[in-house]
């Protein structure tokens, strides 16, 4: 046991309580099962009493409208619009601003005292033409914006003018402040040129001080009213509040819309009080369609259970299942609710073959088609009976399905999509020529049933692909898609095998090929496996040296004792879990890096330290790698091909039979050791796998014809020339290789 290592130890202690973890398994399961159905329940309960006019505000009447009943209802529209034009005639109210005339006046006398002051320091000759920068230091001090025109006819103006302008200014902004100049922005314009009129009628003033005046004057107004919003506001709600409710009363047989009539806000609201929208909440029905929505999820649990376990097991896909069947009622929802489209039960049942279609390809894809047959059928029913939907696209929303589910389950490349288009809206287009051709639609019907059955198809394949993308990672499965981006030998981790240890990757490569040939005859996913085969020996990487297919030189082991080589090999298993889980690939490949050498035995190095300790089974413990076993077809798969390619290697002459031979020994010690014991492997697909391997490495294996020694003219005269020396000398002519012989000998190093 001390040899034992952690993760079985481990397992060894937590053995007792598998069986209650088990058990825990169970609630887990029926919580989301009861979750899923409470959700389903509160997304298509509002939908339980389809809107029998569903129409929006500005659409057009698609036929005419009559009331089912009598009714009387308030006209909230009436309403409103009374208490609208009641509050628009309450005027608005202003307060007076205080001391807005004491401080324009204050500023006409403060501007004057400034121009004296400025033109105090200036020559007579100088006034009428100051300079710039007096010009500027007057400006910028003055509380008015006056033109430059006016501070020089203020700034030349002798004291007696000066004191006229000052007295005619204070008049004029006292006359204009006298009337109300609200904080409007119309208000005060008008003030200003009503003070321009009233300068112009000063005859004791020339025509540029009458400017002058009119300028400093209308600079100086400013508002004396302002508006007091929540008084106006007060008044107003007053006013609305006195309007009393106007009642209304629709008679049975009245016509509420005509065909072709535009849709108004009156229309909406005799619509909504006679029920012909949005229908009263039935309790009772809701829970009816919860406990239909029940069974149908027991039918289904109870359908993995018996034919797919492994499923059924699992609560990662089972939760996957449900968030496919909770995201396709959602969308449907949005698309028939919350959009506010223009619905009809036709174009329900069409947007609900859409999203059925969807989650039953998103399933097949990342699940199984076993699992999303049932599903589509059971959620296509579900869907019908809570919608309303007539039979007929119940039917057309299984038959897309079906269709779509045989496209997903054969998706190999990226041109696929386009394929599950068009397979899609072919097999929608020929299903709405029959079922419309059945019920006997209308010429407008059928179009639209055409338009919808591309739609549904193009539609239907975008969504999956976005499914596909958004959901891949997070639950960690992997499509064919993702395989084939993954067996790109352009991706970085596969570049630096090739680089850094070109040994491994083309035993990687051998292994790809072995393991793709021998999947098809045995029911495994071929291009699963060979992803697995890229991947499963990346942790070489750390130390590409140690391992005999990347030496070039030397063997490293030669130095290290037993015990310290088999600790280095295994660690590459481990080692390559880190790297792996850093590129963040998928579980099945980690998977096939965890198993491809199971439990099995380490045998170079057990029987070199078995000759000097002595073979026990704690020693063979000890020199086992930590698995576990495989738990698949593919990873038994990358183990016995992993095993036959590295055998291979040492066949000096290899042929058909002694290829059959090799195989079946590692096979029959494999089966020996237990190490397919925990995989589906039966004996014939081990008897399968055997001759497909042998046929692949005999077809890689093959020997060549040996060609003979090409002499040119030179080396013949060369060899002549030793012959005859040789003849001369006396020396057997076999005692010594000629040069010719010598040139063709391998070296020592190699």
């Amino acid at each position: 046991m001390p040899h034992l290592s952690v993760i079985t130890r481990l397992k060894t202690q937590l053995a007792p309580l598998r069986p209650l973890l088990q058990r825990i398994g169970e609630p887990k399961r029926a919580w989301l099962a009861g979750c899923l159905v409470l959700l389903l329940t509160l997304l298509l309960s509002s939908n339980l009493t389809p809107d029998k006019v569903t129409l929006q505000i500005g659409d057009l009447s698609p036929e005419e409208i009559r009331a089912h009943r009598t009714v009387e209802y308030i006209s909230v529209t009436e309403t409103q619009r009374l208490r609208e034009e009641a509050a628009r005639r309450v005027p608005n109210v202003y307060n007076e601003i205080p001391y807005s005339t004491s401080d324009a006046m204050e500023t006409v006398r403060k501007t004057f005292s400034l121009v004296e002051e400025a033109a105090a320091p200036l020559p007579s000759a100088r006034r009428a033409a100051p300079p710039d920068s007096a010009l500027a230091r007057l400006k910028d001090r003055l509380p008015v914006a006056a033109t430059d025109t006016t501070l020089r006819l203020l700034l030349a103006a002798p004291p007696d003018s000066l004191n006229a302008l000052r007295s005619a200014t204070e008049r004029l902004v006292e006359g204009a402040m006298s009337e109300d100049i609200r904080n409007m922005p119309s208000d005060l314009p008008r003030a200003r040129l009503r003070i321009s009129t009233d300068a112009r009628t000063l005859p004791a003033f020339s025509p540029a001080e009458r400017l002058a005046l009119a300028d400093l004057a209308g600079a100086t107004l400013r508002p004396n009213r302002s508006l007091d919003s929540d008084r106006t506001e007060r008044l107003r709600d007053d006013e609305r509040m006195s309007v009393r409710p106007v009642p209304r009363q629709i008679l049975r047989g009245e016509i509420l819309l005509n065909k072709d009539e535009p849709v108004t806000a009156a229309h909406i609201e005799k619509l909504l009080a006679l029920g012909l929208q949005k229908p009263a909440f039935d309790l009772s029905r809701v829970v009816y369609l919860g406990l239909i929505l029940a069974g149908l999820i027991v039918l289904f649990s109870l359908y993995l259970r018996e034919y797919d376990p492994k499923v059924f097991n699992d609560f990662h896909r089972l939760l996957l299942i449900a968030i496919l069947v909770a995201v396709s009622v959602l969308g449907l929802k949005i698309g028939t609710s919350v959009l506010g489209l223009k619905i009809n039960s036709s174009s329900i049942g069409y947007l609900d073959s859409l999203w059925v279609c969807t989650a039953a390809m998103i399933v097949s894809a990342l699940v199984g088609p076993h699992v999303a047959v049932p599903m589509a059928a059971l959620l296509a029913v579900g869907t019908g009976i809570s919608l309303d939907i007539e039979l007929r696209f119940v039917m057309a929303a299984f038959v897309s399905s079906l269709a779509g589910i045989y496209t997903a389950s054969h998706l190999r490349d990226r041109s696929s999509l386009l394929r599950m288009g068009a397979t899609l809206t072919g097999v929608n287009l020929i299903t709405v020529l029959l079922l419309s051709g059945f019920a006997g639609d209308i010429r407008s019907s059928f179009l639209e049933g055409i338009g919808w059955a591309f739609g549904c198809g193009i539609g239907s394949a975008g969504l999956f692909w976005f499914g596909i993308a958004a959901l891949e990672r997070p639950f960690g499965v992997v499509t064919h898609v993702g395989l084939l981006e993954l067996c790109d030998t352009n991706r970085p981790i596969l570049k630096r095998l090739l680089m850094e240890a070109p040994g491994t990757y083309h035993h990687s490569m051998v292994v790809a090929n072995l393991c793709e040939g021998a999947a098809e005859d045995v029911g495994a996913d071929p291009l699963l496996t060979r992803a697995m085969a890229y991947y499963h020996d990346i942790g070489k990487l750390r130390r590409p040296q140690f391992f005999i297919e990347n030496q070039r030189v030397e063997n490293v082991h030669d130095r290290l004792n037993a015990s310290l080589s088999m600790l280095v090999i295994a660690a590459h298993v481990r080692d390559g879990l880190d790297m792996a889980r850093d590129l963040r690939l998928p579980p099945p490949l980690l998977d096939g890096i965890r198993e491809h050498h199971g439990t099995g035995l380490v045998t170079y190095f057990y029987h070199q330290a078995a000759g000097e300790q002595g073979p026990s089974a704690e020693l063979e413990q000890q020199f086992r790698y930590d698995g576990p076993r495989p738990q698949s077809k593919e990873t038994a798969l990358l183990m016995l091909a992993d095993s036959v390619e590295a055998a291979s290697r040492v066949l000096k002459k290899p042929t058909p039979g002694g290829i059959e031979d090799l195989v079946e020994r590692i096979f029959r010690s494999r089966l020996n050791d237990g190490q397919l014991d925990e995989c589906d492997l039966t004996l014939r697909d081990v008897e399968r796998i055997s001759r497909s391997f042998a046929r692949v490495l005999t077809a890689m294996l093959h020997t060549r014809i040996d060609y003979p020694k090409v002499i040119t003219t030179t080396e013949a005269k060369k060899a002549l020339k030793y012959a005859a020396f040789d003849s001369k000398s006396g020396a057997d002519a076999g005692a010594e290789p000629t040069p010719i012989e010598d040139s063709d000998r391998p070296a020592v190093a190699s």
